[in-house]
């Protein structure tokens, strides 16, 4: 802090007080005397590291990946699935209400597809709402009201049961309306009954 002017006057060095004092330059203040003193109050000093160093020493490293003696253990959410191991396990897949999971070969190819849909009523009649089908690629198709949807409404990789899972939630959980269709809606609605 500097508490008085100094001025050279005949040669002579005078220094006159000032009436507040002021910061040297190149000093940054740390204490304000207007200031509560948790916001004026010096920096605390830490705790030395030698103190602490125990408690970290005793963590242990996990592994992501199963022994490789258990064969029996199921397939961790790390790993990438494929289409039979999710077949194979769909019991503990946890799927909405009302949704079921079938199985399709494709007879020319010999593919699988697991599809995966939602039934429900509409107006009196039995249907299927929305379905998924998981192809063997792991790519996947998106149809409700019996009409195939873009494929960017959802944007999930499947490469676990998990994203299986997110991806028929965040399906069941989307509305639809019964005029669009997978290249979107060019045309009105037009009201009138068609018979």
């Amino acid at each position: 802090m500097t508490k008085t002017y100094k001025h050279i006057i005949n040669g002579e060095v005078v220094e006159v007080e000032r009436g507040t004092w002021a910061l040297k330059s190149g000093v940054v203040p740390t204490q304000f005397p207007n200031l509560p003193s948790y916001l004026s109050s010096a920096p605390k000093r830490r705790r030395s590291p030698k103190k602490r160093a125990s408690a970290c020493r005793r963590a242990e490293t996990v592994s992501c990946h199963p022994p490789p003696e258990e064969p029996n253990e199921l397939q961790s959410d790390c790993e990438s699935t494929d289409l039979a191991y999710i077949i194979e396990n769909s019991a503990s897949l946890r799927l909405p209400r009302n949704w079921q999971l079938s199985i399709v070969e494709d007879e020319p190819e010999n593919s699988r597809q697991a599809v995966f849909y939602e039934t429900g009523m509409s107006a009196g009649v039995f249907s299927i709402m929305k379905s998924v089908v998981i192809r063997e690629d792991l790519t996947y198709v998106i149809s409700a009201n019996g009409k195939l949807l873009q494929e960017s409404l959802v944007d999930v990789r499947v490469r676990s049961q998990k994203d299986v899972e997110a991806i028929m939630q965040i399906v069941h959980s989307m509305k639809f309306c019964l005029g669009c269709t997978r290249s979107g809606c060019t045309r009105g609605f037009d009201s009138r009954p068609l018979f």
